[in-house]
C-alpha cells in the first residue's frame, strides 16, 4: 500500500479542530502498508479515520475506567455483551456480513507493550487468554488485523479510544475514557475495522486514490459538500420533503463534481470504502430485531453529527456515505446488492436518478465553513513553513527509511506543492540498530506515491560514526544503523526498518 492508496484505518469522521471546542481536527493512528502509508484509520481509519456526536447508551455499561482496579475486565465482560447482543444480527445490515465469523482479541498493554492481560471476545462469549494465548499476538498500538483460532479477527489495545463526539482510534493511555464510553469506543472500531479487513474485497481501488486535502485549504469544496450531507440528513429525517432535499443533494452533488473534478476522483475510493464502513458502524450501534420501524429510524437518526463541521475531504467521506446509506435503505431497499460492482459513491448511487433542483446560497453556513477554514489553514501554516524551509536549505539533514511503517500517528494530512504531508506526526521507525522516534511539526514524501516520509533533522542534533546515527532532542530521538549519502548538496541519512 502506498500513501495514495490507503484504507483508513480510522474509523468516522473526526472532529474539526477548527470548531473550537478544543478536540484536534484529527488524531489518526493508521494502519499502513507496502513503501509508505498514508493514513487512517482517520476509525473510524483510519478517522481520519469517528463516534457519533451525541453516543447511544450502550447495552451493557460498566463502572469506573481503564485504570480502575479490574477495570479492563469489566470493560472486556461489557464489550462482550454488546457483542453478543449486536453481531450475530450483522447480515441484517448488509449482505455477508457474518459477525459470527469473527473474534476480538482485546489485550491490555504494558508501557513496554507487552500483553499484561488478554481477552478472547466473540458471538458466543469471552474467556481471558492464558500467558502463551496472550503472548501469541502482537500488542497493537490501537487495532490490527489477526488470525485467531482459525477466525479472521481484530485485535484491539484497551488503551484505544476515540474522542467525546467521534474520531479515530488515538492512544489514550494519560487520560482513560470512563468505561461506558470506553466500550463504545472499542465496539465501533472493531466493528468498522472488520469490515475493511475481510469484506471489502470488492471495493473499488486506484492508484491515484488520495484521502489528503489540498493546503491552503480552498473553503468552497468543504462549503458544497456540507450543503450535500446537509440536504441528505435532511431527506432521511423529513421523508415529505425528501424529493426536495435529494434534488438539492443532487444540485450540490454535480456542482462540487464539476468544479472540484480531482478532488472528487481522489477521494472517490474513500468516499465508497469509508462510506460503507461508517454506515455499516452506526447501523450495527443499534440494530435491534425488536425495534419498531419508527424506532430503528429515530435511533438511526441520532447518529447524526449535525453540529461538525469538517475541512478535510476525507472526514466527509464517512457521514455522506451513511446519510446516503439509511436514505436508500427506505428509497431503494436492494441497493446493497452489488453496490461494490456499480463503482458509485452511496450519494452518487442514492442521487443518480434524481433530477437535480437548484438550493439558494446558504449564507450561514458558508460563513461558518469560511470560519473554520480559515482558522485550520492558519494553525497548520507554520508546520507547513518548516516544510518549505527544509526543502529549501540544504544544510538540513534528511531522515528517511526503506521498508514497510506499518503504523503512525498525526494529526492533519495535506497534499502541498505535489508532496504529501503529514502535520503533527509521530512515527516510530525501529530499524536496525535500534530505534528513532520522529515528533516534528511536518514530515513529508518526495512526491512519489511509494516513497517513505522524510523527516527533516534539526540543526546540531544528530551525529554519525561507525555506520550509526544517533538523533536527540525534543523533536527526534534515538539511533539506528543507517546510510549516509550526499544529494544535492544535502546529507540524507536512510535507515532500513525491521518493523
Amino acid at each position: 500500500m502506498t500513501p495514495k492508496d490507503i484504507f483508513s484505518a480510522l474509523k468516522a469522521g473526526a472532529p474539526d479542530k477548527a470548531s473550537g471546542d478544543g478536540m484536534s481536527r484529527r488524531n489518526v493512528l493508521g494502519l499502513m502498508g507496502g513503501g509508505l502509508a498514508g493514513t487512517v484509520l482517520l476509525v473510524s481509519g483510519c478517522s481520519t479515520a469517528e463516534l457519533a456526536s451525541s453516543k447511544n447508551t450502550s447495552s451493557a455499561q460498566a463502572s469506573g475506567s481503564p485504570s480502575s482496579s479490574g477495570g479492563e475486565s469489566m470493560i472486556a465482560s461489557a464489550l462482550a455483551a454488546e457483542v453478543a447482543k449486536r453481531w450475530p444480527h450483522g447480515e441484517t445490515v448488509w449482505p455477508g456480513l457474518d459477525y459470527k465469523k469473527h473474534n476480538i482479541v482485546l489485550i491490555k498493554p504494558t508501557q513496554d507493550f507487552k500483553a499484561e492481560q488478554a481477552w478472547l471476545i466473540n458471538t458466543s462469549g469471552m474467556r481471558e487468554l492464558s500467558a502463551s494465548e496472550r503472548n501469541s499476538v502482537a500488542v497493537p498500538p490501537a487495532f490490527d488485523k489477526i488470525d485467531f483460532e482459525g477466525m479472521k479477527s481484530v485485535s484491539l489495545s484497551t488503551t484505544t479510544s476515540l474522542s467525546a463526539s467521534g474520531g479515530a482510534p488515538t492512544d489514550s493511555t494519560a487520560t482513560a475514557a470512563p468505561a461506558d464510553g470506553k466500550v463504545e469506543d472499542l465496539y465501533r472500531v472493531a466493528t468498522h475495522e472488520l469490515v475493511h479487513f475481510y469484506h471489502q474485497d470488492s471495493a473499488v481501488a486506484s492508484a491515484t486514490a488520495s484521502r489528503n486535502t489540498a493546503y491552503p485549504i480552498d473553503p468552497e469544496p468543504r462549503y458544497m459538500r456540507r450543503m450535500l450531507l446537509r440536504n441528505l440528513q435532511m431527506a432521511f429525517r423529513d421523508p415529505a420533503k425528501r424529493d426536495l432535499h435529494l434534488g438539492y443533494a443532487r444540485y450540490w452533488q454535480d456542482s462540487w463534481m464539476a468544479k472540484f473534478p480531482k478532488e472528487a476522483s481522489a477521494i472517490r475510493e474513500f468516499d465508497i470504502r469509508e462510506g460503507t464502513a461508517k454506515y455499516i458502524e452506526n447501523y450495527m450501534m443499534v440494530v435491534d430485531p425488536s425495534l419498531s420501524k419508527e424506532a430503528l429510524a429515530e435511533a438511526l437518526a441520532k447518529q447524526f453529527k449535525e453540529s461538525d463541521y469538517y475541512t478535510s475531504v476525507d472526514l466527509e467521506s464517512y457521514e455522506l456515505g451513511y446519510a446516503a446509506g439509511i436514505v436508500m435503505d427506505q428509497t431503494m431497499p436492494k441497493w446493497k446488492e452489488n453496490f461494490y460492482a456499480s463503482k458509485k459513491t452511496p450519494a452518487e448511487l442514492l442521487l443518480s436518478s434524481v433530477t437535480a433542483r437548484k438550493e439558494e446560497d446558504n449564507a450561514e453556513v458558508r460563513a461558518e465553513v469560511e470560519k473554520r477554514v480559515q482558522k485550520a489553514n492558519s494553525e497548520d501554516a507554520p508546520a507547513i513553513k518548516t516544510v518549505d524551509d527544509a526543502l529549501s536549505d540544504t544544510s538540513i539533514a534528511f531522515l528517511r527509511y526503506s521498508g514497510n511503517l506499518r503504523q503512525l500517528q498525526y494529526q492533519d494530512s495535506y497534499t502541498y506543492k505535489g508532496r504529501d504531508v503529514l502535520i503533527k506526526p509521530t512515527l516510530e521507525l525501529a530499524a536496525e540498530g535500534g530505534t528513532i522516534t520522529v515528533k516534528l511539526p511536518a514530515v513529508f514524501n518526495s512526491g512519489d506515491a511509494d516513497s517513505g516520509y522524510i523527516a527533516p533533522l534539526p540543526k546540531g542534533s544528530y551525529s554519525f560514526a561507525d555506520g550509526v546515527l544517533t538523533v536527540t532532542g525534543d523533536q527526534v530521538s534515538g539511533k539506528a544503523k543507517a546510510k549516509k549519502t550526499q544529494e544535492s548538496g544535502r546529507e540524507v541519512f536512510t535507515i532500513t526498518l525491521t518493523n
